[in-house]
Protein backbone atom coordinates (compact mmCIF):
# COMPACT_ATOMS: atom_id res chain seq x y z
CA UNK A 1 0.00 0.00 0.00
CA UNK A 2 1.23 3.57 -1.12
CA UNK A 3 2.24 5.44 2.43
CA UNK A 4 1.00 9.01 2.78
CA UNK A 5 3.07 11.49 0.63
CA UNK A 6 5.19 13.35 2.69
CA UNK A 7 5.43 17.02 2.20
CA UNK A 8 9.12 18.88 1.81
CA UNK A 9 10.81 21.85 -0.45
CA UNK A 10 13.07 21.80 -3.42
CA UNK A 11 15.39 24.57 -3.46
CA UNK A 12 19.20 25.97 -5.08
CA UNK A 13 21.45 28.75 -4.52
CA UNK A 14 23.71 31.16 -6.34
CA UNK A 15 26.82 32.26 -4.95
CA UNK A 16 28.30 35.83 -6.81
CA UNK A 17 31.61 36.65 -5.51
CA UNK A 18 35.27 37.43 -7.02
CA UNK A 19 38.28 34.99 -6.49
CA UNK A 20 41.40 34.61 -6.56
CA UNK A 21 44.40 31.37 -6.48
CA UNK A 22 46.64 31.74 -3.45
CA UNK A 23 47.53 28.38 -2.65
CA UNK A 24 50.90 26.60 -4.94
CA UNK A 25 48.51 24.08 -5.32
CA UNK A 26 45.95 25.73 -7.56
CA UNK A 27 48.76 27.54 -9.17
CA UNK A 28 50.51 24.61 -10.54
CA UNK A 29 46.93 22.94 -11.48
CA UNK A 30 45.95 26.29 -13.33
CA UNK A 31 49.44 26.51 -15.49
CA UNK A 32 49.18 23.03 -16.57
CA UNK A 33 45.86 24.37 -17.77
CA UNK A 34 47.40 26.81 -19.96
CA UNK A 35 46.18 29.89 -17.28
CA UNK A 36 47.61 32.76 -18.07
CA UNK A 37 49.14 34.22 -14.55
CA UNK A 38 50.07 37.22 -15.75
CA UNK A 39 46.64 38.85 -17.30
CA UNK A 40 44.54 40.80 -14.55
CA UNK A 41 40.62 40.59 -14.56
CA UNK A 42 39.02 43.10 -16.94
CA UNK A 43 38.04 45.97 -14.58
CA UNK A 44 35.60 48.90 -16.02
CA UNK A 45 38.46 50.93 -17.44
CA UNK A 46 39.63 47.39 -19.87
CA UNK A 47 37.95 45.75 -22.63
CA UNK A 48 37.04 42.00 -21.63
CA UNK A 49 38.61 40.60 -24.01
CA UNK A 50 38.87 36.66 -25.59
CA UNK A 51 41.96 36.22 -23.40
CA UNK A 52 40.07 37.14 -20.29
CA UNK A 53 37.37 34.46 -20.86
CA UNK A 54 39.56 32.00 -21.63
CA UNK A 55 41.45 32.88 -18.12
CA UNK A 56 37.60 32.60 -16.54
CA UNK A 57 36.86 29.47 -18.36
CA UNK A 58 40.13 27.84 -17.23
CA UNK A 59 39.60 28.91 -13.52
CA UNK A 60 35.95 27.49 -13.67
CA UNK A 61 37.30 24.37 -14.56
CA UNK A 62 39.96 23.55 -12.13
CA UNK A 63 37.53 24.74 -9.01
CA UNK A 64 34.77 21.93 -10.74
CA UNK A 65 37.51 19.58 -10.60
CA UNK A 66 38.72 20.02 -7.26
CA UNK A 67 35.01 19.59 -6.23
CA UNK A 68 34.63 16.57 -8.44
CA UNK A 69 37.83 15.49 -6.21
CA UNK A 70 36.39 15.84 -3.02
CA UNK A 71 33.14 14.44 -3.82
CA UNK A 72 31.17 17.42 -5.08
CA UNK A 73 29.81 16.71 -8.66
CA UNK A 74 30.22 19.94 -10.32
CA UNK A 75 30.72 21.08 -14.19
CA UNK A 76 31.77 24.03 -15.32
CA UNK A 77 30.64 26.12 -18.38
CA UNK A 78 27.47 27.80 -19.46
CA UNK A 79 26.54 24.83 -21.31
CA UNK A 80 26.21 22.86 -18.40
CA UNK A 81 23.28 25.27 -17.53
CA UNK A 82 21.41 23.95 -20.40
CA UNK A 83 21.44 20.54 -19.91
CA UNK A 84 18.68 18.17 -18.17
CA UNK A 85 21.38 17.54 -15.40
CA UNK A 86 20.17 19.40 -12.35
CA UNK A 87 22.01 16.64 -9.84
CA UNK A 88 25.66 18.66 -9.79
CA UNK A 89 27.32 22.12 -9.12
CA UNK A 90 27.52 24.35 -11.71
CA UNK A 91 30.68 26.40 -11.76
CA UNK A 92 29.26 30.20 -14.21
CA UNK A 93 30.25 33.16 -15.39
CA UNK A 94 28.16 36.22 -13.67
CA UNK A 95 28.49 38.59 -16.15
CA UNK A 96 26.91 41.71 -14.27
CA UNK A 97 29.90 41.48 -11.69
CA UNK A 98 32.81 44.09 -11.96
CA UNK A 99 36.03 42.70 -10.97
CA UNK A 100 38.45 44.76 -9.39
CA UNK A 101 42.37 43.96 -8.53
CA UNK A 102 43.25 40.43 -9.06
CA UNK A 103 40.11 38.75 -8.48
CA UNK A 104 38.01 37.29 -11.54
CA UNK A 105 34.06 36.82 -11.23
CA UNK A 106 32.20 33.37 -10.93
CA UNK A 107 28.74 31.86 -9.66
CA UNK A 108 28.22 28.87 -7.53
CA UNK A 109 25.12 27.40 -9.20
CA UNK A 110 24.49 24.79 -6.51
CA UNK A 111 22.03 21.17 -7.43
CA UNK A 112 18.61 20.76 -7.19
CA UNK A 113 18.48 19.93 -2.68
CA UNK A 114 15.98 18.69 -0.67
CA UNK A 115 14.92 19.70 2.81
CA UNK A 116 15.08 16.25 3.96
CA UNK A 117 18.51 15.27 2.72
CA UNK A 118 21.98 16.56 4.35
CA UNK A 119 22.47 19.57 2.17
CA UNK A 120 24.06 21.31 4.87
CA UNK A 121 26.88 18.74 4.74
CA UNK A 122 27.91 19.76 1.26
CA UNK A 123 27.40 23.24 1.16
CA UNK A 124 30.24 23.09 3.89
CA UNK A 125 32.57 20.73 1.80
CA UNK A 126 32.21 23.45 -0.74
CA UNK A 127 33.37 26.41 1.23
CA UNK A 128 36.28 24.11 2.33
CA UNK A 129 37.16 23.17 -0.85
CA UNK A 130 37.27 26.73 -1.83
CA UNK A 131 39.21 27.66 1.12
CA UNK A 132 41.81 25.40 0.76
CA UNK A 133 43.00 26.97 -2.65
CA UNK A 134 41.30 30.07 -3.10
CA UNK A 135 40.55 33.54 -1.76
CA UNK A 136 37.09 35.02 -1.49
CA UNK A 137 36.63 38.52 -1.81
CA UNK A 138 32.73 40.50 -1.81
CA UNK A 139 31.77 43.60 -3.27
CA UNK A 140 28.11 45.67 -3.38
CA UNK A 141 27.49 44.26 -6.54
CA UNK A 142 27.61 40.30 -5.25
CA UNK A 143 24.95 38.38 -3.95
CA UNK A 144 23.16 35.34 -3.10
CA UNK A 145 20.13 33.91 -4.10
CA UNK A 146 17.83 30.85 -3.36
CA UNK A 147 15.13 29.41 -5.21
CA UNK A 148 12.34 27.48 -3.58
CA UNK A 149 9.53 24.95 -4.87
CA UNK A 150 7.50 22.64 -3.02
CA UNK A 151 7.35 19.40 -3.87
CA UNK A 152 6.31 15.96 -1.82
CA UNK A 153 7.47 11.97 -1.61
CA UNK A 154 5.38 8.81 -2.43
CA UNK A 155 7.38 5.45 -1.28
CA UNK A 156 10.77 7.26 -1.53
CA UNK A 157 10.26 8.71 -5.11
CA UNK A 158 9.86 12.41 -5.35
CA UNK A 159 7.31 14.01 -7.20
CA UNK A 160 8.14 17.99 -7.90
CA UNK A 161 5.04 19.95 -7.49
CA UNK A 162 3.50 23.25 -8.61
CA UNK A 163 2.50 26.24 -6.21
CA UNK A 164 -1.09 26.34 -5.77
CA UNK A 165 -2.53 29.63 -6.25
CA UNK A 166 -3.72 29.32 -2.92
CA UNK A 167 -0.10 28.83 -1.77
CA UNK A 168 1.11 32.04 -3.87
CA UNK A 169 -1.48 34.12 -2.42
CA UNK A 170 -0.11 33.08 1.10
CA UNK A 171 3.15 33.62 0.44
CA UNK A 172 2.55 37.21 -1.36
CA UNK A 173 0.43 38.29 1.71
CA UNK A 174 3.60 37.25 3.77
CA UNK A 175 6.35 38.80 1.82
CA UNK A 176 4.03 42.63 2.15
CA UNK A 177 3.62 41.45 6.29
CA UNK A 178 7.54 41.19 6.60
CA UNK A 179 8.71 43.70 3.74
CA UNK A 180 9.81 46.48 5.95
CA UNK A 181 11.54 43.90 8.24
CA UNK A 182 13.20 42.23 5.58
CA UNK A 183 14.74 45.33 4.65
CA UNK A 184 15.40 46.22 8.23
CA UNK A 185 17.84 42.90 8.72
CA UNK A 186 19.57 43.67 5.18
CA UNK A 187 23.47 44.60 5.10
CA UNK A 188 23.37 47.93 3.64
CA UNK A 189 24.00 46.87 -0.35
CA UNK A 190 21.03 44.92 0.24
CA UNK A 191 18.77 47.67 1.49
CA UNK A 192 17.56 49.54 -2.06
CA UNK A 193 20.06 47.17 -4.40
CA UNK A 194 18.40 47.94 -7.96
CA UNK A 195 18.97 44.11 -8.46
CA UNK A 196 16.79 42.96 -5.38
CA UNK A 197 14.24 45.66 -4.90
CA UNK A 198 11.26 45.66 -2.33
CA UNK A 199 8.24 43.63 -3.51
CA UNK A 200 5.97 46.55 -2.27
CA UNK A 201 8.66 49.39 -2.10
CA UNK A 202 10.47 49.48 -4.78
CA UNK A 203 10.91 51.93 -7.66
CA UNK A 204 8.95 49.97 -10.06
CA UNK A 205 5.98 48.12 -7.86
CA UNK A 206 2.57 49.10 -9.65
CA UNK A 207 1.01 52.08 -8.12
CA UNK A 208 -1.82 50.70 -6.75
CA UNK A 209 0.09 48.08 -5.03
CA UNK A 210 2.22 50.53 -4.02
CA UNK A 211 -0.57 52.86 -2.31
CA UNK A 212 -2.10 49.63 -0.61
CA UNK A 213 0.73 49.08 0.72
CA UNK A 214 1.41 52.59 2.36
CA UNK A 215 -2.17 52.26 3.73
CA UNK A 216 -1.92 49.78 6.39
CA UNK A 217 -1.59 51.97 9.13
CA UNK A 218 -4.86 53.64 8.26
CA UNK A 219 -6.93 50.87 6.93
CA UNK A 220 -5.12 47.55 8.20
CA UNK A 221 -4.37 44.59 6.08
CA UNK A 222 -7.61 44.21 4.50
CA UNK A 223 -7.73 46.20 0.93
CA UNK A 224 -4.28 44.91 0.14
CA UNK A 225 -5.23 41.44 1.03
CA UNK A 226 -8.68 41.65 -1.06
CA UNK A 227 -6.73 42.91 -3.58
CA UNK A 228 -3.99 39.57 -3.37
CA UNK A 229 -7.22 37.33 -3.11
CA UNK A 230 -8.36 38.69 -7.26
CA UNK A 231 -5.32 37.10 -8.06
CA UNK A 232 -7.12 33.32 -10.15
CA UNK A 233 -4.19 31.56 -11.40
CA UNK A 234 -0.26 31.23 -10.12
CA UNK A 235 1.21 32.40 -13.41
CA UNK A 236 -0.79 35.97 -13.00
CA UNK A 237 1.75 36.74 -9.76
CA UNK A 238 4.79 37.59 -11.64
CA UNK A 239 2.54 39.93 -13.59
CA UNK A 240 0.43 41.58 -10.92
CA UNK A 241 3.59 42.65 -8.79
CA UNK A 242 5.00 44.63 -11.86
CA UNK A 243 6.37 41.79 -13.89
CA UNK A 244 9.89 42.88 -12.61
CA UNK A 245 12.64 39.80 -12.16
CA UNK A 246 14.56 42.32 -10.17
CA UNK A 247 12.75 42.04 -6.94
CA UNK A 248 13.53 41.15 -3.26
CA UNK A 249 11.17 37.89 -3.75
CA UNK A 250 11.33 37.05 -7.75
CA UNK A 251 8.25 34.75 -9.36
CA UNK A 252 8.79 35.38 -13.50
CA UNK A 253 9.80 31.68 -12.81
CA UNK A 254 6.75 30.18 -11.68
CA UNK A 255 5.48 29.14 -15.27
CA UNK A 256 9.18 27.41 -16.18
CA UNK A 257 11.18 26.24 -13.21
CA UNK A 258 8.63 26.62 -11.00
CA UNK A 259 10.46 28.37 -8.26
CA UNK A 260 10.45 31.31 -6.29
CA UNK A 261 13.64 32.94 -6.14
CA UNK A 262 14.45 35.05 -2.46
CA UNK A 263 16.84 37.49 -3.91
CA UNK A 264 18.24 40.00 -1.62
CA UNK A 265 20.66 38.24 0.67
CA UNK A 266 24.20 39.76 0.27
CA UNK A 267 27.01 37.93 -0.89
CA UNK A 268 28.61 35.41 1.54
CA UNK A 269 32.24 34.22 2.17
CA UNK A 270 31.62 31.11 4.05
CA UNK A 271 29.50 28.01 4.49
CA UNK A 272 28.08 29.41 7.69
CA UNK A 273 26.80 32.98 6.16
CA UNK A 274 24.90 30.75 3.01
CA UNK A 275 23.28 28.29 4.83
CA UNK A 276 21.85 31.37 7.04
CA UNK A 277 20.39 32.54 4.14
CA UNK A 278 19.04 28.98 2.63
CA UNK A 279 17.62 28.84 6.18
CA UNK A 280 16.12 32.45 5.72
CA UNK A 281 14.37 31.75 2.47
CA UNK A 282 13.28 28.13 3.64
CA UNK A 283 11.95 29.19 6.71
CA UNK A 284 9.86 32.03 5.10
CA UNK A 285 8.20 29.66 2.36
CA UNK A 286 7.75 26.61 4.65
CA UNK A 287 5.54 29.43 7.47
CA UNK A 288 3.78 31.54 4.88
CA UNK A 289 2.59 27.73 3.01
CA UNK A 290 1.50 26.24 6.74
CA UNK A 291 -0.11 29.51 8.26
CA UNK A 292 -2.97 31.40 7.27
CA UNK A 293 -2.59 34.74 6.69
CA UNK A 294 -5.71 36.12 7.14
CA UNK A 295 -5.15 36.53 10.90
CA UNK A 296 -3.31 39.46 9.99
CA UNK A 297 -5.90 41.00 8.41
CA UNK A 298 -7.16 43.52 10.70
CA UNK A 299 -3.62 44.13 12.05
CA UNK A 300 -2.47 48.21 10.96
CA UNK A 301 1.33 47.66 11.30
CA UNK A 302 4.07 46.12 9.49
CA UNK A 303 5.47 43.61 10.77
CA UNK A 304 8.15 43.88 12.82
CA UNK A 305 11.84 42.08 13.14
CA UNK A 306 10.58 40.35 16.54
CA UNK A 307 7.90 39.23 14.97
CA UNK A 308 9.84 38.11 11.60
CA UNK A 309 12.13 36.02 13.76
CA UNK A 310 10.01 33.23 15.08
CA UNK A 311 8.29 33.23 12.09
CA UNK A 312 11.17 32.15 10.32
CA UNK A 313 11.50 29.59 13.07
CA UNK A 314 8.67 28.10 12.90
CA UNK A 315 9.20 27.41 9.41
CA UNK A 316 11.86 25.68 10.20
CA UNK A 317 10.36 23.36 12.21
CA UNK A 318 7.60 22.51 9.97
CA UNK A 319 10.79 21.01 7.54
CA UNK A 320 13.00 17.92 8.55
CA UNK A 321 15.68 17.72 11.22
CA UNK A 322 18.37 18.36 8.25
CA UNK A 323 17.41 22.10 8.46
CA UNK A 324 17.80 22.49 12.07
CA UNK A 325 21.05 24.98 13.21
CA UNK A 326 21.28 26.68 9.43
CA UNK A 327 19.02 29.72 10.94
CA UNK A 328 21.65 31.88 12.86
CA UNK A 329 19.31 33.68 15.57
CA UNK A 330 21.75 36.49 15.93
CA UNK A 331 21.88 37.65 12.43
CA UNK A 332 17.89 38.03 12.59
CA UNK A 333 18.19 42.35 13.36
CA UNK A 334 18.27 45.20 12.38
CA UNK A 335 21.23 46.91 10.47
CA UNK A 336 21.39 50.45 11.32
CA UNK A 337 23.73 51.29 7.88
CA UNK A 338 22.49 53.83 5.42
CA UNK A 339 21.66 52.17 2.14
CA UNK A 340 23.98 52.29 -0.17
CA UNK A 341 23.99 55.58 -2.80
CA UNK A 342 24.26 54.52 -6.23
CA UNK A 343 25.70 57.05 -8.88
CA UNK A 344 23.67 58.18 -11.76
CA UNK A 345 26.79 55.80 -13.93
CA UNK A 346 26.57 52.94 -11.51
CA UNK A 347 22.43 53.10 -11.50
CA UNK A 348 22.76 53.88 -15.78
CA UNK A 349 25.39 50.64 -15.43
CA UNK A 350 22.97 48.07 -13.90
CA UNK A 351 20.59 48.74 -16.76
CA UNK A 352 22.33 48.03 -19.25
CA UNK A 353 23.69 45.24 -17.78
CA UNK A 354 19.68 43.86 -17.27
CA UNK A 355 19.09 43.93 -20.27
CA UNK A 356 21.89 41.70 -21.48
CA UNK A 357 21.44 39.42 -18.45
CA UNK A 358 19.88 35.72 -19.28
CA UNK A 359 17.62 34.23 -17.21
CA UNK A 360 18.43 32.65 -13.91
CA UNK A 361 21.08 30.29 -13.92
CA UNK A 362 19.31 27.73 -11.36
CA UNK A 363 16.11 28.03 -12.78
CA UNK A 364 17.57 27.38 -16.53
CA UNK A 365 19.35 24.40 -14.89
CA UNK A 366 15.95 22.88 -13.66
CA UNK A 367 13.28 23.90 -16.91
CA UNK A 368 16.17 23.33 -19.98
CA UNK A 369 15.66 19.79 -20.33
CA UNK A 370 15.11 18.52 -24.04
CA UNK A 371 11.36 17.71 -23.05
CA UNK A 372 8.71 19.10 -20.70
CA UNK A 373 8.37 16.29 -17.44
CA UNK A 374 4.85 15.88 -18.60
CA UNK A 375 5.69 14.31 -22.10
CA UNK A 376 8.26 12.18 -20.76
CA UNK A 377 7.14 8.62 -19.21
CA UNK A 378 10.64 6.64 -18.95
CA UNK A 379 13.92 6.65 -20.37
CA UNK A 380 17.40 7.45 -19.12
CA UNK A 381 19.59 10.64 -18.73
CA UNK A 382 21.64 11.06 -21.31
CA UNK A 383 25.60 11.17 -20.33
CA UNK A 384 26.96 14.76 -19.96
CA UNK A 385 30.68 16.01 -19.50
CA UNK A 386 32.08 17.03 -16.13
CA UNK A 387 35.30 17.85 -14.73
CA UNK A 388 36.19 14.37 -14.38
CA UNK A 389 34.27 13.10 -17.59
CA UNK A 390 31.72 11.12 -15.03
CA UNK A 391 27.97 10.79 -16.43
CA UNK A 392 24.58 11.21 -13.79
CA UNK A 393 22.86 7.76 -13.69
CA UNK A 394 19.16 7.09 -15.16
CA UNK A 395 15.95 8.79 -14.69
CA UNK A 396 12.91 7.53 -13.47
CA UNK A 397 9.22 8.70 -13.69
CA UNK A 398 6.59 8.09 -11.77
CA UNK A 399 3.20 6.83 -13.99
CA UNK A 400 1.72 10.40 -14.12
CA UNK A 401 4.71 11.25 -16.38
CA UNK A 402 6.10 13.73 -13.86
CA UNK A 403 9.96 12.91 -13.21
CA UNK A 404 10.29 10.74 -10.08
CA UNK A 405 13.46 10.14 -8.61
CA UNK A 406 15.04 8.78 -5.28
CA UNK A 407 14.61 10.83 -2.27
CA UNK A 408 18.30 12.86 -2.78
CA UNK A 409 17.47 13.32 -6.73
CA UNK A 410 14.81 16.78 -7.18
CA UNK A 411 13.19 17.78 -10.30
CA UNK A 412 9.82 19.79 -11.45
CA UNK A 413 6.43 19.27 -12.73
CA UNK A 414 5.29 19.69 -16.23
CA UNK A 415 5.31 22.96 -18.14
CA UNK A 416 2.94 25.65 -17.81
CA UNK A 417 -0.46 25.73 -18.65
CA UNK A 418 -1.55 28.55 -21.27
CA UNK A 419 -3.95 30.98 -18.84
CA UNK A 420 -6.23 34.16 -19.85
CA UNK A 421 -4.43 36.85 -18.50
CA UNK A 422 -5.84 38.51 -15.71
CA UNK A 423 -4.13 40.39 -13.06
CA UNK A 424 -5.67 42.62 -10.27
Amino acid sequence: MASSPLPYLVFGLEMESLIRPRSRNVFTNLAQRNWDDEMMPCSNSTKDTRDHRRNRSIMREQIAYDLQRNNVRAISGEAALDTEDFRQWTIADESSLNEVGDFWRVEFVSRAFLTTENWQVEVDKVFEVLQEDWEIHLTHGCSMHVHVSPGIMVDGFMKGQRYTIEHLRRLVKAIALFDDATTKIMPRERKENPWAESNFQGSKVPIQLKQLYSLVPAQTWAPLFNRIDQLKWPNLVFQALGENRYLSWNFSNISDSGTVEFRRPPGVINAVQAKHWVAVALGFVSSALGNNMERYTNFNHYLRIDELLPFLQSGIQRLAPTCGGALRHERIREDLSNPYGYTSAEMQDVERKKLEKKESPFAVKVSSRPNSPASRVSGSRSAHSSASGSSPGARSHTSNGSPGVRSNVPGNASSSSKMRPCGF
